[in-house]
């Protein structure tokens, strides 16, 4: 383990409730909304997606996010152990950020769902938000702080989501991802402003190739889950179509096609049938 330089000086693990520590869970509880209306919220106007962007892929635009966040979770969780909690955390809002302002401004899904991925993000914040409790509090409060942390969040999902769909039916699901933006870009100047930077930082490495390999993985399944059908499909109506092609252009046997020549009867075609008049068995 190796010492920080950065950090202040007073950032000791919290023993009792205090101002700045109500402030601390206050912040980090925003935080986990964040990942509330950077995940979950964008799936009550779903119908109103599908519509704006005139597809029936729903699969691309409600598990993006969330298989993206299987991917970056671990991959930030990591960068946190190595740089610091305070720093990867801000680094995901503003990833969050950036991928609500590529969502409320894309013109296709094919834009759309790269800004999915980013918001995707957000979802290491859940986990980085508990370790920074755990690392700023003292055993004796740090679950119960974990638990306010935690459960705030939800409470303010909860109160959002009657407003989340009155906003989307006035000024359209775009406004969404404004406000998502918005708060997301807040939140990581709060973070920088009141969460103390941890003073043991672990060194190692990162393994971005085991991230994306998982991530390439969790894009194939999604892409069989909901292409697979339509694929499958139309190469049968394809190889459907080439067969009934080729009955047409073949000639029946007996007659002559265009060329002139004459497809040749199958040995014993008359086998169990009769024999046509003149002919007799050898």
């Amino acid at each position: 383990m190796q010492r920080s330089r950065t950090g202040s000086a007073d950032a000791g693990p919290h023993t009792r409730w205090n101002g700045r520590l109500i402030g601390l869970v206050a912040v980090l509880a925003l935080v986990n909304f964040v990942v509330d209306s950077a995940i979950t919220a964008p799936l009550l106007v779903l119908p109103e997606m599908l519509d704006h962007f005139g597809t029936d892929q729903a699969a691309w635009l409600n598990a993006t996010a969330m298989l993206a966040g299987v991917m970056w979770a671990p991959l930030l969780g990591r960068s946190a152990d190595i740089y610091g909690k305070r720093r990867v955390l801000v680094v995901t809002l503003l990833l969050s950020c950036a991928g609500a302002v590529l969502c409320a401004v894309a013109p296709s899904i094919w834009v759309f769902v790269p800004g999915r991925m980013l918001q995707g993000a957000s979802l290491a914040a859940v986990f980085l938000s508990v370790a920074i409790v755990r690392g700023v509090c003292a055993p004796r409060i740090a679950m119960f702080t974990v638990g306010i942390v935690t459960s705030g969040s939800a409470v303010l999902n909860i109160a959002s989501r009657f407003l989340i769909e009155r906003l989307a039916v006035e000024f359209g699901v775009q406004i969404l991802f404004v406000l998502s933006a918005f708060v997301a870009g807040a939140m990581a100047i709060c973070v920088h402003n009141v969460i103390p930077e941890p003073l043991v930082k672990a060194p190692g490495r990162i393994d971005v190739g085991g991230a994306l390999l998982l991530g390439g993985g969790l894009a194939g399944v999604l892409s069989y889950v909901s292409l697979g059908a339509d694929l499958a499909l139309r190469a049968r109506t394809g190889r459907g179509q080439d067969s009934r092609a080729a009955r047409r252009r073949s000639p029946p046997p007996g007659r002559a096609d265009r060329t002139g020549s004459v497809r040749s009867l199958p040995d014993g075609c008359f086998r169990g049938r009769g024999r046509p008049a003149g002919e007799s068995e050898s």
